[in-house]
């Protein structure tokens, strides 16, 4: 919250899949800052795993059964539910 209140630029480098998660994060900062979201959607799954192996440092990899759930999630949603914005 420093970062919003001192005006600067926030990158929230996170999933945030569903709206009841962004929600939460717009209503925490709705009266000091303007929230963007960047759709990736249309990232294969393939790419998102090559991806992934490519991360040099084992502790920066993702779970590949997680990679897949999240992919799975992700094409169950509209372009109503994950709209891209900014």
């Amino acid at each position: 919250m420093q970062a919003f209140e001192a005006g600067n630029d926030v990158i929230l480098d996170e999933t945030n899949l569903f709206e009841s998660q962004r929600n939460t994060i717009r209503n925490g900062v709705i009266d000091i800052a303007t929230v963007y979201y960047k759709n990736f959607l249309h990232i294969s799954t393939e790419m998102c795993l090559n991806r992934n192996k490519l991360r040099i440092e084992e502790g920066e990899r993702v779970p590949e059964n997680s990679l897949r759930k999240m992919s799975s999630a992700a094409e169950q949603l509209s372009q109503d539910e994950y709209p891209i914005w900014g």
